[in-house]
């Protein structure tokens, strides 16, 4: 599960329409939410290539938050 909001300060609102797609005014923005599983998958994958099967096992915890 992830949970996201559009930081409102500065140039958040452009750089979530810039990455999320120009259907995220929509009521089912499907790109934006194509975009948001490809960033988490990343983020997933990144965690568990960069550490070794003991801290995977040990944190799993971590990992998963």
């Amino acid at each position: 599960m992830i949970v996201w909001s559009i930081h409102r300060e500065k140039d958040g609102p452009f750089n979530a329409y810039k990455n999320l797609g120009e259907d995220l005014a929509s009521n089912e923005p499907k790109t934006a939410n194509d975009n948001l599983v490809s960033m988490a998958c990343s983020i997933v994958r990144n965690a568990i290539a960069n550490s070794t099967i003991e801290t995977m096992l040990r944190d799993r915890a971590t990992l998963r938050n």
